[in-house]
C-alpha cells in the first residue's frame, strides 16, 4: 500500500518476506503500480538475515504504558501522528502533531531533530514507516509507539479529538 510513498520509480527493488510463496504476490502487487526492477528478495525475514550476521539498523519502539509514564513526568518529546486527518481528527493522543506518513519527508523541516521522535498511529504499522523514514534522514532518536493510539484507548488513557 505505501510503496508509491516510499519506493523511487527507477531504483532496484528488494523483496523481504517471511515466506518465499509471499514474493509473488508482492511483485505482482508492485509491477502493477510501476515498480518493475525487482531484482530480488530475501526470504525467512529479518530473523534469519540476523542469524547469518548480516548488518542491520533500528530504530527504538516505545509502549503506550512507557509513553503515558514519560507524558507524566513531562518529558522533552515530539509526538508525531501519521495517521491521515480524519483518523487524526476521530481521536487522537493529546499534544500529538498530525503529519500523514506519506507526507513525512516533504515537510521534514516541520519536525525537530534535537529531541526525541515517537511516530504513532493506529497500530504501529504506518508508526513504523514514520520512524525509518525518520531514522533513513539521520534523526538521532526515534520510537515507533507500539499498539497505537488503539492500545493507548484500549489502556483508558487520554483522548482529544
Amino acid at each position: 500500500k505505501f510503496a508509491g510513498w516510499m519506493l523511487e520509480y527507477g531504483k532496484d527493488v528488494l523483496l523481504v518476506t517471511e515466506r518465499k510463496e509471499d514474493v509473488e504476490t508482492a511483485r505482482r502487487y508492485l509491477v502493477r503500480v510501476g515498480f518493475d526492477r525487482i531484482r530480488g528478495y530475501l526470504c525467512e525475514g529479518i530473523e534469519d538475515w540476523q542469524n547469518r550476521g548480516m548488518p542491520l539498523e533500528k530504530s527504538g519502539v516505545d509502549t503506550v504504558s512507557g509513553l503515558y509514564e514519560k507524558l507524566k513526568e513531562k518529558k522533552d518529546m515530539f509526538l508525531l501522528d501519521v495517521r491521515e486527518k480524519e483518523e487524526y481528527a476521530a481521536g487522537h493522543i493529546p499534544g500529538t502533531v498530525n503529519i500523514y506518513v506519506g507526507e513525512l519527508e516533504k515537510i521534514l523541516d516541520e519536525i525537530p531533530s534535537d529531541r526525541p521522535v515517537i511516530s504513532i498511529c493506529s497500530v504501529g504499522n504506518r508508526g513504523g514507516l514514520g520512524a525509518s523514514i525518520l531514522s533513513r534522514h539521520v534523526y538521532p532518536e526515534v520510537y515507533n509507539l507500539l499498539g497505537g493510539t488503539i492500545a493507548w484507548k484500549r489502556k483508558g488513557y487520554p483522548i482529544e479529538s
